[in-house]
């Protein structure tokens, strides 16, 4: 519990201070950011979101774990999907093939999320007597998850840097899901099958519940204090001009060394007894 609360506080953290190296740093840069850079505004944007909806992944476990109710479930399992959407499309704007790794873990966990918010929205539905849409809902909730197989499965090739995930079947978290929405499923069929003789729709209800509990909100945060050691003097005694004068003398004086002549020592040979 307590390490569950350490990494919520610390994503949060992290996504205040992305909001403010984005929002009041940035600006005062001499050089606008290269395109593809940590400080680029897509990048930077990206990085944001990804921390804030990361943060709402702990809060969706908890939640999980303590069996609050599926309408919470569901509105915020959607909002969590929906800021990793934001975090791929703004990466997307980049158009650079090194974050395809990256936009792959970001689309994986957008489709997860997905078919979490319609499992749940689905035993709401099949609570309210509405067992067609909830049948739906769960079908829609499968192709999801298969998306998310799919993209779990492309992500070791993926070209660019990033973490290697492994692959989803060996996440106990990832595993359950598929077998709630197996379980929901047969329920609901079951019921429709007995009771209710609803005709299953083509498309399920919109996710329309709100996520009123859980969001998370990056904090206003503040620079710690520049250190004495960073005066005026020491600005002024950047010259970038001289850093190539240096890099060459650097080079000129690194020494190539050559290698003793070992030559092989009968006296020093191992010996089996």
């Amino acid at each position: 519990m307590e390490d569950a609360k350490q990494i919520h506080c610390s994503l949060k953290l992290s996504s205040g201070y992305y909001k403010l190296i984005q929002e009041e740093l940035i600006p005062r840069l001499v050089t606008s950011p290269e395109r593809g850079s940590d400080l680029h505004p897509d990048t930077l944007l990206a990085s944001r979101l990804q921390v804030r909806a990361e943060a709402q992944e702990v809060t969706v476990a908890r939640a999980l774990e303590l069996g609050h109710a599926p309408g919470l479930l569901t509105g915020l399992c959607k909002d969590t999907a929906a800021i990793f959407k934001m975090a791929d499309d703004s990466l997307a704007k980049v158009k650079l093939e090194s974050f395809t790794k990256w936009r792959n873990y970001l689309q994986l966990k957008e489709k997860f999320y997905l078919a979490y918010a319609r499992v749940s929205q689905a035993k709401e539905l099949l609570a309210c007597d509405r067992c067609g849409d909830s049948i739906s809902s769960l079908q829609h909730a499968q192709k999801y998850y298969q998306e998310a197989e799919r993209l779990s499965k492309s992500h070791g090739r993926a070209r660019g840097t990033g973490a290697v995930l492994l692959s989803c079947s060996l996440y106990d978290f990832f595993t359950r899901l598929g077998r709630d929405i197996d379980t929901a499923l047969q329920k609901s069929l079951r019921e429709n099958g007995f009771i209710y003789f609803h005709k299953v729709p083509d498309s399920p209800p919109d996710l329309d519940s709100p996520a009123t509990f859980g969001c998370v909100e990056p904090p206003e945060v503040e620079l710690p204090p520049a250190s004495d050691s960073w005066s005026v003097e020491a600005y002024t005694g950047f010259d970038l001009t001289k850093t190539g004068a240096l890099v060459k003398e650097k080079e000129q004086e690194v020494k190539i060394l050559k290698e003793p002549d070992l030559k092989p020592n009968k006296e020093a040979r191992c010996s089996i007894a």
